[in-house]
């Protein structure tokens, strides 16, 4: 690991069951660590605590710099690592033949695992129907895909906060309506019921239009990547019969618990009683790196998922555990591993994304990932991010695979349908159904400022297709 993460030892090594380490088990961490006892055992800020570090920084010149220094600037601009900038180029000598564009904008929404889907389920129309410029319109767990030009963005598409907030308390409003009305002559909510009832108040807000029935037929021309004009005309369900994806499933690298096994998420924090629930195959992190090294070289895009926001220096999209030097300026050593960040909800997958190319060593391992986001152009390499291998083994939880190019004994994992409850010990995609815009603006799945929805990143493989319902 580079710097910032280096594990020399962990909160693990004093208590590994779910539960996460003790209060007991923090502070015999920390003195092991720092070779005395804390100057306060109860967490109270003391004047003891501040003479005592103060009296550090006098006796420390590079303190002394760092205060300088970092007093009047975003530390993470001036600890840059320029080191990390020339290691970390935009060239990879293995990519998907055909470029697919332009890079999308999820805009002020956390829609991130929607974006990602759409963005690799875009690849087969644009090569087959020989497009420059291609992005479909999403609606509903990608339950409805048109053309966007057909369907536009509306305002609060793309800004999806205000109306989730609005949602979310009429919700529970109805909801605590029917629990106190059980035994009195008001009406009566199941939960279902409050839920169709609350939906009902976001379809009201959307124009009929931004809808496309599954079964109501549509027209839509276009142009060729060579200038010629031609049109389609069909229902959205005959669209995504023409270029369906690959039956795939999703891996998950999920160092607390049991590899080879398959792991399922109870409704991944949705309140519909009978919502699907999400499985997955959980395996070593080698195994999610030899999936993506497989699509990539047979032309696929990959959909994975991601904790964003940690080592991510977004201006010019790297993706790298080297790339801040903290350690050194505030004589730190972070010392948690995978497994140890998950336990203390220190790391969560929080964002998906599209791996298109990587490039590959002398000996054919992988070095870095060129990384399709959806936060629009201004980022990074023209909207493109480069992730470096090490910030993959520490931060990737998810990559979707097709079961044609997956080993064969995690197909038989999947397919035999064994799924173990997570219970407390959740898989990482669990907790960003609690995210809240605060926290989407240190590294959630949308731009800053959006409200992070929960990433349903496996649902596509299995409700992407119009449902009867």
């Amino acid at each position: 690991m580079g710097p910032n993460h280096c594990a020399r030892r962990s909160f693990g090594a004093c208590r590994r069951d779910s539960s996460g380490p003790t209060a007991p088990d923090l502070l015999e961490f920390f003195h092991l660590r720092l070779g005395s006892s804390p100057l306060s055992t109860t967490g109270s800020l003391t004047l003891d605590n501040v003479d005592a570090w103060e009296g550090a920084v006098e006796q420390s010149p590079k303190l002394q710099l760092t205060r300088t220094i970092l007093n009047h600037t975003d530390f993470r601009e001036s600890l840059r690592q320029r080191s990390a900038v020339i290691a970390d180029p935009h060239v990879f000598n293995t990519e998907i033949e055909f470029k697919t564009g332009p890079i999308t904008s999820q805009k002020s929404s956390g829609r991130c695992w929607l974006f990602a889907t759409t963005n690799v389920l875009r690849h087969s129309v644009m090569k087959k129907l020989d497009l420059d410029d291609f992005q479909l319109s999403q609606w509903d767990m990608a339950v409805n895909l048109v053309e966007v030009s057909f369907v536009p963005e509306s305002t609060h598409s793309s800004l999806s906060s205000p109306l989730n907030s609005l949602l979310k308390t009429s919700c529970a409003s109805m909801h605590s309506f029917s629990a106190t009305s059980l035994f009195s002559p008001r009406q009566f909510f199941s939960i279902e019921e409050a839920i169709n009832l609350t939906l009902r108040l976001h379809y009201h807000e959307r124009d009929p239009r931004d809808t496309a029935k599954p079964d109501a037929p549509f027209t839509w021309d276009y142009y060729t990547k060579d200038g010629k004009p031609m049109s389609w005309t069909g229902t959205p369900k005959e669209f995504y019969a023409a270029s369906p994806p690959a039956d795939s499933f999703s891996l998950i690298n999920d160092p607390r618990n049991e590899y080879s096994k398959l792991y399922t998420v109870d409704k991944l924090g949705n309140l519909w009683a009978r919502a699907l629930c999400s499985v997955h195959v959980n395996t070593e992190i080698e195994n999610l790196k030899q999936a993506v090294i497989r699509q990539i070289k047979a032309g696929h895009p990959v959909f994975f998922g991601c904790d964003v926001g940690k080592c991510e220096e977004r201006n010019m999209g790297l993706l790298d555990t080297d790339v801040f030097a903290y350690e050194a300026a505030f004589d730190i050593s972070f010392g948690l591993s995978k497994a140890d960040r998950l336990r203390m909800q220190e790391s969560q997958m929080t964002h998906a994304m599209v791996i298109t190319a990587v490039h590959l060593d002398g000996a054919g391992r992988p070095v870095r990932y060129k990384v399709e986001n959806s936060w629009g152009p201004e980022p990074g390499n023209g909207g493109w991010f480069v992730m470096t291998d090490k910030w993959f083994e520490q931060f990737v939880y998810q990559v979707v695979v097709p079961k044609a190019l997956a080993p064969k004994d995690l197909v038989a994992v999947f397919e035999g349908r064994n799924a173990r409850s997570s219970g407390k010990s959740s898989p990482p995609m669990n907790a960003v159904s609690t995210n809240s815009p605060s926290e989407a603006m240190n590294g959630g799945s949308g731009r800053p400022g959006s409200d992070s929805r929960p990433v349903g990143v496996v649902k596509w493989i299995v409700v992407v297709a119009p449902s009867a319902a």
